[in-house]
Order: structure tokens, then C-alpha cells, then sequence
């Protein structure tokens, strides 16, 4: 019989009681209004007094106490908590395609707790209740895992860790092998037992508990993510930089309300890889950074990764802050892994008609030795002190440089090739690009031409690209690169016969 039912039938039996008594006691007054007045109003006091006692046996007895699902998404859940002092609220259920996650938390208002194998089987200690599932289509689940705190436990043990008073305590149960085609948990029962360590074995110090659920939605992954208009999407986007190989970015799309990044991971570790650190995953974009907010494919702690592993290809989804619009290029941050310049966004591109440095293929040193080189006027115009290359020495005197040729000039800034001649030993070609400021952007060897070697080289710009050919001896290898919209130098490829 459940408290309820006590209470009323207490009730009913108090009242027929006290009024028998009342009337045997003589205490009936002459007016019967006021002596059913009186008679009431006893009757009342002492039914408070009952409901008091009961509600503290309700405590002590941990009868379930009903509560209404209060996460957005999850307003049909019903839980019968085991004590009043205890709100159990489900914050999630989400179908990944490998785990089941049923993320919750427990608010204690009460005295402090002793949970112990929260989550789990039957035991000598609980040998009436025990931890299980039921989806809509009949089939039973037991827990994987289970998490509460700080608590980790692998299988249908269950966790034990202390419910503190007036601490939120955030937990959650993985089912592996969970049916895809099943949409709700229709009932679940939580068990555990709460340990008093005040109190004996014999005399109370295990006593069982568990909590019912009822009508949980079983969201899947993939219906979240699709759930919110995107407002930009590009698939396959190219990298230009840092790129893992054994990870490549498939989409980038962009919702009012988050940013997703859908991964393929195919390296030896299928399985190995999770999200350690929530806080230091994130996307760069204009200098602002956007972090991760939930991730889904992939284990999210260490514990999980035995769930993901097999196969020998990983998809996962990471979900960041949204972008306000689509940038260019962003940064992707996935602690080792970085993927540079992620493009969004096609640039607009240099288009520069095909044009050639200084120095040629077919040239010699000697036509160069006798160039006019650059006055100190020209030297402070040309930023030399600025300019940054490994091979590219500022200290280089005036005597020895040359200006050269200006392959583009526009509102992006301007291309211009430079000079330097090394007496009776070589003459070298450099492609130095400046912002419209007329400051030094970057800077690439071009060309290079011995004074008696057979050494050759040429440099040709295109469109956005920059082909530098060196030649010896009838043998042309060359390298190629990318001239990006802030007019940087980006290296492409490089084309060497010899290695074929």
C-alpha cells in the first residue's frame, strides 16, 4: 500500500474517531453549528499533524515522489524520484550511432548522501531492484558505464560517490548496441542503495532505493544537428595548412545556433582519439575564438574510447559557438591537430596576366653584372631593412641590389621583384609583396643565375600563382606557389623530373 492510500484511510479513520469521542465525551454543545465547528477544526489540526508524520515516513521509507520533466525536448518524461529531497532531471538522451548517452543530474536538498552502485545489477545488498531499459520496441538495456561526478564505473556495477547537500551532481549512463530504430525509452528503473555508515549491517546501514522514468525521447544525433536551418554549408573545404593526414575535414556548416565541423578519421587509432579538453577546442575566425559546445561520433573522455574503436574509419561531428557569417578562412584547434586557413570562402584572387621577372632561363650572368643598383631613396621606398627571408640578407648594401621589375600594382598591394649581385658570383631574383601601406608582406626566391656554373632560373607569375623554374645542365625543376588575398606567399608543390 503506498503512502497515499495510508494518509487517506488514516484520515478517514481519525475523523470518524475524534467525532465518536467528541460525542462521548459530552462535549457536544447545544448549538450544533458550533459544536460542528469545533468538531471540524479539531479534526483539521489533527490531520496536519498526520500529514506531517507521514511526509517524514515518506523520507525515511524513500517512497517514490513524482516529477515533471523540466529540460526543453523533455517535458513528457515522468520521474518518481526515491526521496522529495531528491530531483533527478534528465539533460539529455542522444543516440550517437555507437553509444546511447542518458546524461542527467541529481540536486540534493536534504542531508548529505552516500550513493553506492548507482546504476547498477542486483546484488545481496539490493536484491529487489535493479538498473534497466525498455524501449518502444520491447527490447531490455543495462548499462555500459556509468558516471556521477567524479565516479567512472564500466559495466552493470554501478557508481558510488556522495551526494552532497544543496550540490549538483552531473552523471550520465552509455548503452552500447542500442537499437537505431527505436525512438523512446517507454520505462527505466535506476537502482542503487544509500550506505549509513552511522548504522550497522544489521541494523540499516544499506538501504535500496531506485528511481522510475517514463516516456524519455531517444533523440539521434544526426536529427539534432539537422533540427536548425543552415545558413551556409561547404563541403570538402580546402586546407592550406597543418592538416592532419589521417583526418580530413568532409563539410563546415554554419546554423543560427552552432557551427558544425564533420570530420573522417582513418589512421591506425580508429577509436583512440576523444575530446580531453572541451575548453581548448575551438575555431579561429577574425581573430575571435568560437569553442566547442558538444561533440558527437567521438568519445568524449578517455572511458569511452573502448566504445568507439573497430573499424578503420571514424565520422564525427564537432559542434562549436556559431560564426556570425562565413569567413574567408578559419583555424580549426583539436589539441595536436590544427587545420590552417579552412577556406569558406572562394577568394576573389589576384587574376595578373602572365609576366616574367628579370632573369631568364636563356640568360647569362654578364648581363646583369653592370645593372644600375639602388640609390638610398630607393632603398627606403623598397622597405629593404623590412623585408623577411632566410636567403634575403637586409644588411646587403646598396651596391649589391638592384630593383628589378613591378609584376602588379593594385588596391591589394603590389608585387615588385629585387635584385642582388654578388660580384662575379651570382645574381638572384626575389619576389617581395607589399600591403597598400607599402609595407613588406612576404618574400620568395625566383630566380638564380651563376657567373660560371650552368646554374639557370626564371621566375613566372600568373593569375595568383608564382612558377619558379631553376635549370641545369637541360634539366628544369621548379616550384609553385599560391598568392593569397593578403598577398602571402604560399608554398604548393614542387616538380622535380629527376625524382619520377
Amino acid at each position: 500500500m503506498n503512502t497515499k492510500m495510508k494518509r487517506t484511510k488514516v484520515q478517514s479513520l481519525y475523523s470518524i474517531a475524534l467525532i465518536i469521542g467528541l460525542i462521548l465525551s459530552g462535549t457536544v454543545e447545544v448549538s450544533a453549528q458550533k459544536w460542528l465547528e469545533k468538531a471540524l477544526k479539531k479534526v483539521d489540526n489533527a490531520l496536519n499533524e498526520v500529514d506531517k508524520v507521514l511526509t517524514e515516513t515518506d523520507k525515511v521509507l524513500g517512497n517514490p515522489v513524482e516529477q515533471a520533466g523540466a529540460t526543453p525536448g523533455y517535458e513528457s518524461v515522468t520521474v518518481k524520484s526515491f526521496s522529495a529531497d531528491v530531483d533527478f532531471v534528465i539533460e539529455s538522451c542522444i543516440f550517437d550511432g555507437k553509444l546511447l548517452i542518458l546524461n542527467f543530474s541529481l540536486n540534493n536538498r536534504g542531508k548529505d548522501l552516500q550513493m553506492g552502485s548507482f546504476g547498477g545489477r542486483k546484488t545481496l545488498l539490493m536484491p529487489n531492484v535493479e538498473t534497466k531499459f525498455y524501449d518502444d520496441l520491447g527490447n531490455a538495456w543495462q548499462p555500459a558505464y556509468v558516471t556521477a561526478g567524479a565516479a567512472w564505473r564500466f559495466g552493470t556495477d554501478g557508481a558510488d560517490f556522495g551526494l552532497p547537500e544543496g550540490v549538483k551532481v552531473n552523471g550520465s549512463i552509455g548503452i552500447t548496441k542500442f537499437d537505431r530504430k527505436a525512438t523512446v525509452l517507454q520505462s527505466a528503473t535506476i537502482a542503487g542503495y544509500i550506505r549509513d555508515d552511522t548504522k550497522s549491517e544489521s541494523n540499516g546501514k544499506y538501504t535500496p532505493f531506485s528511481i522510475s522514468l517514463k516516456n524519455v525521447p531517444v533523440y539521434k544525433a544526426k536529427q539534432l544537428l539537422g533540427r536548425d536551418k543552415a545558413l551556409f554549408t561547404k563541403e570538402k573545404p580546402a586546407v592550406e595548412g597543418g592538416k592532419p593526414s589521417d583526418c580530413t575535414v568532409k563539410s563546415v556548416v554554419i546554423t543560427e545556433r552552432n557551427t558544425q565541423v564533420n570530420f573522417t578519421y582513418t589512421g591506425s587509432y580508429v577509436g583512440n582519439i576523444y575530446v580531453d579538453d572541451f575548453a581548448s577546442i575551438h575555431i579561429l575566425a577574425g581573430g575571435k575564438r568560437y569553442p566547442l559546445t558538444a561533440a558527437f561520433g567521438i568519445a568524449t573522455n578517455k572511458h569511452q574510447r573502448e566504445f568507439y574503436a573497430g573499424g578503420s574509419q571514424q565520422d564525427f561531428t564537432l559542434v562549436f559557438e556559431p560564426l556570425p557569417k562565413p569567413s574567408e578562412t578559419i583555424d580549426i584547434l583539436f589539441d595536436d591537430w590544427i587545420w590552417k586557413n579552412v577556406r569558406l570562402l572562394d577568394p576573389v584572387g589576384l587574376n595578373i596576366p602572365e609576366t616574367r621577372g628579370i632573369l631568364s632561363l636563356d640568360d647569362s650572368y654578364d648581363r646583369h653584372d653592370n645593372r644600375r643598383r639602388i640609390t638610398a631613396m630607393e632603398r627606403n621606398d623598397l622597405k629593404i631593412n623590412a623585408i623577411k627571408n632566410d636567403n634575403f640578407d637586409t644588411k646587403w648594401t646598396n651596391s649589391q641590389l638592384s630593383a628589378g621589375k613591378t609584376i602588379y600594382k593594385g588596391k591589394e598591394g603590389s608585387l615588385q621583384t629585387i635584385l642582388f649581385i654578388e660580384k662575379e658570383q651570382a645574381v638572384n631574383e626575389f619576389l617581395v609583396s607589399y600591403n597598400p601601406e607599402g609595407n613588406p608582406v612576404d618574400c620568395i626566391s625566383i630566380a638564380s643565375i651563376s657567373a660560371y656554373g650552368g646554374d639557370r632560373g626564371e621566375g613566372l607569375v600568373q593569375g595568383n600563382t608564382v612558377t619558379a623554374y631553376a635549370g641545369y645542365e637541360g634539366i628544369v625543376t621548379y616550384n609553385v606557389y599560391h598568392i593569397t588575398p593578403e598577398l602571402k606567399f604560399e608554398f604548393i608543390s614542387k616538380e622535380d623530373p629527376e625524382e619520377d
